[in-house]
């Protein structure tokens, strides 16, 4: 087996290093986003939090005064 440069250890060490910091961040935005959702959920148990109301189709708005959706306004 031919011998590898130091250049191309550190270059698949740096490579490493940068999968392992990437996945502890991916993990630390995962927890932190399942974390306030459930302290959602805790605070406010009446609402609904999941994806559907991302995917609202039509100019909708929301009201923080009355804690709800705006109905749709025709064109």
């Amino acid at each position: 087996m031919k011998p590898v440069s130091r250049r191309t250890v550190d270059w698949i060490y740096s490579v490493l290093l940068l999968a392992v910091v990437l996945l502890s961040w991916g993990y630390v935005l995962y927890a932190s986003t399942v974390a306030a959702g459930r302290q959602l959920r805790k605070t406010y148990p009446d609402k609904i939090f999941g994806m559907n109301e991302n995917f609202v189709t039509g100019p909708h708005m929301w009201d923080p005064n009355r804690g709800r959706w705006l109905p749709k306004v025709s064109a």
